[in-house]
């Protein structure tokens, strides 16, 4: 990954929890851009709107094609509702941004279903000058 144009602030240290961060305002701006996005998918799902939830993908990414069988079936089973619990910018290179979130899922309605918080990560890619979500994939799950 290239620089992002962060740095590091204070004493050097052998234990990167030592460090803090200071992004810069080009990154601060990507950061903004990315929970945004993830944001709008968020909000979308929760209303149970397929087409909004594609806007936020990348067309031309794997996850596109089958997004919206996926998306229509568990709309059509259940209703859930996602929360927002964090959001971590990790930085950019020259074609691809990455970003882990974590979400609070609870069922609303519909057959058995695991209330859980979910971390994932999550790579974004532009299209033509917004970025899109290029693909996702859990990093932890805990049941509630």
């Amino acid at each position: 990954m290239k620089n992002t144009g962060r740095k590091a602030l204070g004493k050097s240290s052998n234990s990167s929890n030592d460090r803090l961060m200071q992004y810069s305002s080009d990154d601060r701006k990507t950061r903004t851009k990315l929970r945004t996005k993830v944001e709008a998918q968020r909000e979308a799902g929760n209303r149970q709107d397929v087409e909004s939830v594609l806007q936020t993908i990348h067309p031309k990414s794997m996850i596109y094609g089958a997004a919206r069988a996926q998306l229509s079936h568990q709309f059509d089973k259940y209703r859930l509702k996602v929360e927002s619990a964090g959001f971590h910018y990790i930085g950019q290179d020259e074609d691809y941004a990455y970003a882990r979130a974590t979400q609070e899922t609870i069922k609303l309605a519909g057959p058995d279903f695991k209330d859980n918080v979910i971390e994932q990560r999550y790579v974004f890619k532009r299209d033509t000058d917004t970025w899109k979500i290029w693909a996702a994939a859990p990093l932890s799950v805990r049941l509630l």
